[in-house]
């Protein structure tokens, strides 16, 4: 078996074959999905592409959701310096449970729970602190 160079290398940066926002009207997106799009293509990245839950949700849009409904700050941070490191759900900078993820084909990080599961743990770990 010879040796086959990847073709992505011949690509030029920031190149991807898909076109998502292409003819759509960007107004119809989120602020801050508006601000990743223009962002990305400041730097010549691919286009942007939202974290997601296992189950396709955008990952921001529950968060913001739960954020406004439940009056409390949520956080997906990496625990240490490991670039492979371990990831975790935070509540008002308290720990609630690790989460995996990973970097898709696509170009998008997927979380590896359901935004059902991740909605639960949050409202769970409300009713766990409640006086």
């Amino acid at each position: 078996m010879s040796y086959r160079p990847s073709t992505t290398a011949e690509l030029p940066v920031g190149y991807d074959a898909e076109e998502p926002y292409e003819g759509v009207d960007l107004s119809e997106y989120p602020i801050w999905w508006q601000r990743n799009i223009r962002a990305f293509e400041e730097h010549s990245l691919r286009p942007y592409r939202p974290s997601r839950f296992a189950d396709g949700v955008i990952v921001q849009s529950l968060r913001d959701e739960l954020e406004i409904e439940l009056s409390v700050s949520i956080a997906l941070r990496k625990v240490g310096s490991d670039p492979e490191g371990n990831w975790q759900v935070c509540v008002d900078g308290d720990f609630v449970r690790p989460v995996s993820r990973w970097r898709t084909e696509s170009g998008f990080t997927q979380y590896e729970i359901d935004s059902d599961t991740f909605e639960r743990c949050i409202r769970n770990a409300l009713r766990s602190i409640e006086p």
